[in-house]
């Protein structure tokens, strides 16, 4: 299957967007999480880092407006 995807640039794509969507998942749960410790220079971190992930993207959104509200 990865050799499949590998060779076919359409679904190459899509699986380099679908991994991006997780990682901003977890990035924006890692944020929560050090909110909730008090941490919240390493939860702006991780925010910042969702945002350079996926500018465009809906946790690009959810990002910035929970670093607005730290």
């Amino acid at each position: 299957l990865a050799d499949l995807i590998k060779s076919d640039p359409d679904r190459l794509a899509m699986a380099c967007d679908q991994q991006t969507e997780k990682t901003a998942t977890l990035l924006l749960a890692l944020a929560d999480s050090r909110t909730k410790r008090g941490q919240t220079r390493e939860a702006a971190e991780a925010l910042e880092k969702v945002v350079r992930l996926s500018p465009t993207g809906r946790s690009a959104e959810v990002a910035q407006a929970k670093l607005t509200g730290l």
